[in-house]
């Protein structure tokens, strides 16, 4: 009895001949081919198989938000650092921290200021020099700059005009002052409890003319202190001692005495004119 042929979906094999190994006779043949266990007669689900069906999907839909265009009305060229982008439904702008300058926008290069006072006159000529960073003026040099931009002429006038030194004292020059290219450097020295304006009297201007010219002086670090002990003295007759020791030492130099604060260690005298004062 031959076995019922079983079904395939790929089509009808051809039948595979039977091949009988041995002398004959009653001897039993083996078979090669198809086995004959019977498989029931079910056929198999059928599957399409496409090319253009992708291999991985999304378990939801993907929607791509449209890029937002943001036309420029100023007529610039928006480059590369600069592009605007839409989040979650938000318009959101990203930057760069630095934009780099592009000719295409400005069409040409900035040029670098002049300061100039309203006649023409660069302001930075006319500041006085100061000879080292403890040295300094009133006003400043910053603040005759800003005068002087906005009153050309500012600092050929310049009222109660102030030089110093920290930590060693200043004068103020009472009345207009022309500070134009003051050379104070070579004008200028405090020492400890001295100060000297003109030291070569060769360039000493006129009497009027200048910093050669009324003067109020402040002088530091003059105290009245025990010289065993080091200890310093406030009040008492020991200061007052001081105090006209002080007034005589004015007097010689020509100056006239103002104040002197204990406390302090500061002493003031008024000048008609300069050479060097101090103790």
């Amino acid at each position: 009895m031959q076995p019922a042929p079983v079904s395939n979906p790929f089509g009808t094999l051809p039948a595979m001949p039977q091949m009988s190994i041995g002398n004959g006779g009653s001897s039993p043949s083996v078979q090669y081919g198809i086995s004959s266990l019977p498989v029931a007669e079910k056929p198999l689900p059928s599957r399409t198989l496409s090319m253009a069906v992708p291999r991985h999907l999304s378990q939801r839909r993907i929607k791509v938000l449209p890029r937002k265009y943001n036309p420029i009305s100023d007529g610039k060229v928006m480059n590369e650092y600069t592009r605007a982008s839409t989040e979650t439904g938000h318009d959101k702008t990203v930057k760069s921290p630095s934009r780099m300058p592009s000719l295409m926008e400005t069409g040409k290069q900035h040029e670098p200021s002049h300061h100039e006072n309203g006649k023409g006159t660069s302001v930075e000529r006319l500041l006085p020099k100061l000879p080292q960073a403890d040295y300094f003026t009133e006003p400043s040099l910053e603040e005759l700059a800003a005068k002087e931009r906005g009153e050309p002429g500012y600092c050929s006038r310049v009222k109660d005009f102030v030089v110093g030194r920290h930590g060693y004292g200043s004068i103020k020059f009472l009345g207009e002052t022309d500070v134009r290219g003051l050379d104070l450097e070579s004008t200028v020295e405090f020492n400890n409890r001295e100060v000297i304006v003109y030291k070569d009297d060769s360039n000493k201007p006129p009497v009027g003319e200048g910093l050669n010219k009324a003067a109020e002086v402040t002088l530091l670090n003059i105290k009245c202190v025990n010289k065993k002990t080091g200890e310093q003295y406030h009040e008492g007759p020991r200061v007052e001692r001081y105090r006209e020791m002080l007034m005589k030492k004015a007097e010689e130099q020509g100056a006239e005495f103002v104040s002197f604060d204990a406390g302090r260690g500061e002493w003031k005298f008024s000048v008609k004119h300069f050479s060097a004062y101090g103790l």
